[in-house]
């Protein structure tokens, strides 16, 4: 049985910690164990992997060479036979670590496009670039969209890239829910019109268009969930209709007690939150950035607007308001698209398959 380490920043309340906690536990062909750079952001994520075995280097600093140290010698001692990093700093780790030892390395992007906003940010993102190119195996992308993307920008082949979409777990949205009971639980009118938004509260996520959406739909309850930089300046502005959640663990009932779900991104890989929309059969109005489109089929599961058009989301609103058969119809058509293309199941078999792959030794090798 293969030994893979997964090995990411931290385990703070991001999707790549959400998808790395439901993952790792169900995996049945592989021996996963879970490696974090740095302990301090742990999140409430941690309590789902406590039968994965953990380490954690404790970096203080990108090149931290004691940490990366502590990192060659876990990979001697518990007999690693792939590494798995996911995120920037465990990408530019993994690649100098599978270099030095031979192991192969795969990574996942969850992301289209990098922080560039500083000249330390671009460097770190060089950085990356220079370390995938140089010292990983293969490159998973969630979507389509995003292994287009990011074989332009690298110049890599083709053959280093391969998309795997993210699953989630379905046992939450496959049991009968009183949705009554889920809005008093959280303080809501059981007739309330309810959009929701699940997203990490930092630039680009497209926040302020739901407030303005929020602000000219006085009528409708809106409810943003997650926790970020931005969130203070955000609750300053935000009209008496907002709610603000914070972060998290109950995500499905939410979803479940809701009627929209919304995501005014500027920029997105493969949103994990618009999946869980869709397995709580609720339709979804979201951008047509990056693989949004391979998640919310236009017309179909869901709307598609275009980014920083607040009057655009007003609309596609209003639409799903006035047309209670349509929201219902959408709901049931997402239902039934995320069991046919992003489950757990599907998504572990395809890592499975990719690691032996990668682990395979090559024709003509010598096994000493």
């Amino acid at each position: 049985m293969l030994r893979v380490l997964f090995l990411i920043d931290t385990m703070q309340m991001g999707g790549a910690e959400r998808i790395t906690a439901q993952l790792l536990p169900g995996f049945d062909r592989i021996q996963p164990l879970l490696c974090t750079l740095q302990p301090r952001r742990d999140s409430p994520l941690t309590t789902q992997l406590q039968a994965i075995p953990r380490f954690d280097l404790g970096a203080r600093r990108l090149l931290d060479p004691i940490a990366f140290m502590r990192l060659l010698q876990l990979l001697r001692t518990q007999q690693i036979d792939l590494i798995h990093a996911q995120l920037q700093d465990a990408t530019i780790f993994a690649a100098l670590a599978g270099r030095l030892t031979g192991l192969p390395v795969v990574i996942t992007r969850h992301l289209i496009g990098d922080d560039t906003a500083t000249p330390r940010k671009r460097w770190r993102n060089q950085l990356e670039q220079a370390a995938i190119r140089w010292g990983v195996t293969r490159l998973i992308c969630v979507s389509d969209a995003a292994r287009d993307h990011y074989a332009q920008l690298t110049g890599l082949p083709s053959d280093r890239f391969i998309t795997i979409y993210n699953g989630i777990d379905l046992t939450p949205y496959n049991t009968p829910s009183d949705r009554s009971r889920l809005r008093a639980d959280l303080g809501l009118d059981p007739q309330a019109l309810i959009v929701t938004m699940v997203g990490v509260m930092r630039p680009g996520k497209g926040h302020e268009i739901a407030i303005r959406a929020a602000e000219a739909l006085p009528t409708l309850h809106f409810l943003l969930v997650g926790d970020g930089e931005r969130r203070a300046d955000l609750e300053a502005h935000a009209p008496p209709n907002v709610r603000f959640l914070g972060q998290r663990l109950d995500i499905p009932q939410i979803w479940r007690a809701s009627d929209i779900a919304i995501l005014p991104s500027e920029s997105e890989a493969l949103p994990t939150v618009l999946i869980e929309a869709g397995a709580a059969a609720l339709p979804t109005i979201a951008t047509r950035v990056g693989g949004i489109a391979e998640v919310v089929i236009d017309g179909e599961t869901g709307l598609l607007i275009p980014p920083k058009d607040p009057a655009a989301l007003i609309t596609a609103i209003q639409t799903l308001i006035q047309r209670p058969d349509l929201r219902l119809s959408m709901g049931g058509r997402a239902a039934d698209w995320v069991r046919e293309r992003f489950t757990l199941d599907g998504q572990r078999a395809a890592l499975s398959a990719l690691y032996a792959a990668v682990s395979a030794p090559k024709p003509g090798s010598s096994s000493g």
